[in-house]
């Protein structure tokens, strides 16, 4: 038969479909609702597309793929030979590793944790193997961290401990009490009499200046430098004579700076007509120079130049304050009692060369209003702190004080004169206290028995206030100088009895904001006289760490002794940075280091360099060792290190 024509095929028993088991050809359309089996011979078939139920391709076939519409989703493994290409992916959530060979661009946010994006200016750091990496907070300043050994204020220097931890720079002062001196030694002169010494510290040649009168030469004034030995306890000496006699009569001295390494000195002295002189000179430690093209100069260009040739128990020589504002300065202040009336009399005066000296004006002090008797001491210093000048002296039978500033064409100013103490004053000495920025004068309380008393006064403008005074002496004594020790940061006063013995004593004093306290008296020798004691010279070598005092003995003979203050260590060679904030002990500190920004400080002056000092206060002048702290760029900060 060529055709069947039939409505259903079955198999045998009518009850599932026929088996074709020579196979089956078809030349016009099959229609099936499923199909079943390999289907791995079947021919002719379309498969460039898959479409879902709805019609809508979902996979097609192209000559360079197939393009995918929707999900694709695969239980298994996906293994690509060739280029995986993402375009507009929200999300790739891996659980291993993804590596990409050639670098990540990303135009949008990294975040961890899916909203965590850190902060500005925060970089990624890793945690380490097995641990997550965490936004971290970058200074853009040099700083370091370390456990605090004990407090550590904001701004403050710090240093570094032996053991790793950060500590405050400092010092620690071991003070001696009472205080204790050397043996007695000569001089530059070992057999003339000698009367009226005063010394001063050398900075440049770290060694002593020291002018006295000559009285068995004439009275003719010697300027001498001693170079001091503290483990000998004593001084080697040059000298030279600078005057004509009769002109070395109460003399004083003052250091004003260097030149191609000789240190260079200004002196005055007053000869027996009552007559003030100046000298300039200079020397190298070996020899003294006097600068005889400038000769002897008259005291105040020759106006108001007559003076006390004689200390009068204070009325004291010219007091020669030098103006260290600026290593080239070159300039003191000079002031003086008027010997006709008791009046005051200042004026700055300059060392141009060794041929050239500049006077300023003669201006006088005190209202023009006379300060007592010639016994009255006086006294002036220079208050490096706030570039001014105090002068302390008795005013109406008061111990009274009176600021000066220096402008111009070396031109003085002095305010007006206050009152420091309600007592009647006799011989005094006034000094700066570095380390607490104070004025502090030691003084015989005429009011008091002549018993000694210090105060305390901080200068504030063209102004002055005082503390309470306190009381180093219950006996009747005349002072004759007070002085400063850098290193203990204490203070030394010497004065000599006024009864029979008129033994030389010193004692050291301590000063703590408005108040000063005192150690154990101690005796320095007997002096020669009444008044001798007064005459005293006395200066803190830095270098040595002795006080060179110097003195007449009972045999009228210039004599000296070292007086040893105590000692003081510090961690200022360890010093890194200053602190970052304020912590406590044990907490971790954070120190900004060279190239930051402090910005803690206070009272810095704009453009000046700090150096960092022993006992971690900052001043314009280099400590030993020298650790330059920065350059202040604001009155409250300091670019560290620069």
């Amino acid at each position: 038969m060529s055709e069947l024509l039939v409505t259903s095929i079955y198999n045998q028993e009518g009850e599932g479909a026929p088996n074709f088991p020579k196979g089956a050809t078809s030349t016009g359309v099959i229609t099936a609702t499923s199909f079943s089996g390999s289907g791995a011979n079947l021919t002719g078939i379309d498969a460039t597309a898959l479409k879902d139920t709805d019609g809508n391709v979902k996979i097609q076939a192209e000559a360079s793929g197939v393009v995918v519409t929707g999900i694709l989703t695969a239980t298994g493994s996906v293994s690509v030979g060739g280029t995986l290409t993402y375009e507009d992916v929200t999300n790739i959530d891996s659980v291993g590793l993804i590596t990409a060979r050639d670098g990540i661009h990303v135009t949008g946010n990294i975040g961890l944790g899916g909203a965590t994006y850190g902060t500005a200016g925060q970089v990624l750091t890793s945690g380490g193997s097995g641990a997550n990496a965490t936004w971290t907070t970058i200074s853009s300043s040099p700083e370091t961290t370390g456990v605090a050994n004990g407090a550590i204020a904001d701004g403050k220097p710090v240093s570094v401990d032996a053991d790793g931890k950060f500590s405050i720079t400092a010092k620690t002062i071991n003070a001696n009490d009472p205080l204790t001196l050397s043996s007695e030694f000569n001089g530059a002169e070992a057999a003339n009499y000698i009367s009226t010494f005063w010394n001063v510290y050398d900075p440049n040649l770290k060694m002593v200046l020291v002018v006295y009168d000559d009285d068995n030469d004439g009275h003719k004034l010697n300027v001498s430098v001693a170079n001091v030995n503290a483990a000998a306890g004593n001084a080697s000496w040059a000298r030279s004579i600078i005057s004509s006699g009769n002109q070395g009569y109460n003399c004083s001295i003052g250091y004003v700076g260097d030149t191609a390494g000789q240190s260079e000195w200004i002196t005055t002295s007053v000869d027996n007509t009552n007559q003030g002189w100046v000298y300039c000179g200079s020397t190298d430690g070996n020899t003294v120079t006097k600068y005889t093209s400038l000769g002897a100069i008259q005291l105040g260009n020759g106006t108001d130049k007559n003076i006390h040739n004689q200390s009068d128990d204070g009325g004291g020589p010219v007091k020669i304050v030098t103006d260290t504002s600026s290593s080239q300065n070159r300039t003191v202040l000079m002031f003086w009692k008027l010997e006709s009336s008791d009046k005051f009399s200042s004026a700055f005066a300059t060392l141009d060369s060794a041929s050239s000296f500049t006077w300023g004006s003669v201006v006088r002090a005190n209202g023009d209003v006379a300060s007592g008797s010639g016994s009255s001491g006086y006294d002036v210093c220079y208050d490096s702190g706030n570039n001014k000048f105090v002068a302390v002296f008795n005013s109406g039978n008061n111990l009274s004080a009176q600021i000066a500033t220096r402008s111009g064409t070396n031109t003085v100013t002095w305010g007006s004169t206050t009152q420091a103490v309600a007592q009647n004053s006799g011989t005094l000495s006034v000094c700066y206290h570095e380390a607490t920025g104070k004025i502090v004068c030691a003084y015989q309380s005429v009011s008091q028995s002549n018993n000694g008393y210090a105060v305390v006064g901080t200068v504030s403008g063209n102004s002055i206030s005082w503390g309470t005074p306190a009381q180093f002496s219950s006996v009747n004594i005349r002072v004759s100088k007070l002085r400063y020790d850098p290193n203990t940061e204490n203070m030394v006063i010497t004065y000599n009895l006024r009864d029979s013995s008129y033994d030389l004593k010193a004692i050291s004093a301590t000063v703590s904001g408005n108040s000063i306290s005192f150690g154990t008296e101690t005796a320095v020798a007997s002096v020669s006289g009444n008044v001798m004691g007064v005459q005293s010279g006395l200066a803190y070598d830095r270098s040595a760490e002795r006080f060179l005092c110097s003195y007449e003995n009972t045999n009228d003979k210039g004599k000296n002794k070292l007086i040893n203050p105590g000692s003081a260590s510090t961690n200022l060679s360890s010093f890194i940075g200053f602190s970052n904030g304020a912590y406590t002990n044990g907490q971790t500190a954070t120190v900004a280091l060279s190239g930051a920004v402090d910005d803690a400080q206070v009272g810095l002056t704009t453009g000046t360099s700090y150096y960092v000092q022993k006992n971690g206060s900052l001043a314009a002048t280099a400590d030993t060792p020298s650790i330059k702290a920065g350059v202040a760029i604001a009155s409250n900060k300091l670019l560290i290190r620069s």
